[in-house]
């Protein structure tokens, strides 16, 4: 049976709106393989040198 999905409350309570965010924190408490992750993203952010742009100096004005 599939979950339906519900609409939308507008209007939450700071408390209801944090219970929320505990709740989704929560399923990625004690996952080992995010810390992986993690690691991996944070070492290639530190190797990637981006892409190379042509500076308006530099394009053919042809």
């Amino acid at each position: 049976m599939e979950k339906q999905i519900s609409e939308p409350k507008i209007n939450l309570t700071q408390e209801e709106k944090l219970a929320k965010l505990n709740n989704l924190f929560g399923v990625w408490k004690n996952k080992p393989y995010l810390t992986e992750v993690f690691v991996e993203i944070d070492q290639q952010r530190h190797t990637s040198q981006g892409r190379s742009i042509d500076s308006i100096d530099n394009q053919d004005n042809g």
